[in-house]
């Protein structure tokens, strides 16, 4: 998973790896395998308890509305009738990442050596600090309470809309977010293009 995060990033950065090869990353975005929904149920019963698995969650479907490297997403419907968008830290990642991170810090180190004057070292820092905060969702609770708490009054008067998330429903590898409908900016860019 660090590695697809990692390729993704570099996606980004043609100046740093050349328009060809970020184009060929860019399926990274889109072309991650989905895991088994009988997964899925075993992590989110065992972060929330069955109990409340099934007292607050009236259903879930089983077919995944993304995955990513270190996620899959589902549509569920709570108790109360409202949608969420369900995501779902996928098995073993936090544990991969973590050897991941330190294989690729090996091998920065002796980069960073050879070439210090790319400070890879620099940019290899900001990466993991980001990738370890990404593999706990109360990171990204926190960092949408704050963006909101930052952002009500601009935001509050645009057609802009960040999504909230249920309290109640969060864990380190768990978060059920306010579904919200919209484009991907590729997409965005390219309508403009015509």
């Amino acid at each position: 998973p660090t590695f697809i995060k990692l390729g993704q990033l570099l996606a980004q950065r043609p100046d740093w790896v050349g328009e060809e090869v970020a184009s060929e990353l860019r399926v990274l975005f889109d072309r991650v395998p989905t895991i088994p929904y009988s997964k899925i149920e075993k992590i989110l019963k065992r972060e929330w308890g069955k109990k409340k698995f099934h007292t607050l969650i009236r259903s879930i479907d089983k077919k995944a509305l993304a995955s990513a490297s270190l996620s899959q997403t589902h549509i569920a419907t709570l108790k109360d009738g409202r949608e969420v968008v369900l995501k779902v830290q996928k098995p073993g990642v936090d544990k991969l990442v973590t050897l991941d991170l330190q294989l690729m810090e090996s091998a920065v180190r002796i980069t960073d050596a050879l070439y210090p004057k790319f400070n890879l070292k620099l940019a290899f820092n900001d990466f993991k600090k980001a990738t370890l905060k990404e593999i706990d969702y109360r990171e990204e609770a926190k960092n949408i309470d704050k963006f909101q708490k930052n952002n009500r009054r601009f935001f509050s008067q645009t057609s802009v809309k960040f999504p909230g998330y249920e309290k109640e429903l969060l864990t380190k590898k768990v978060i059920a977010l306010e579904p919200i409908r919209g484009k991907k900016t590729t997409e965005i860019q390219a309508e403009s293009r015509t």
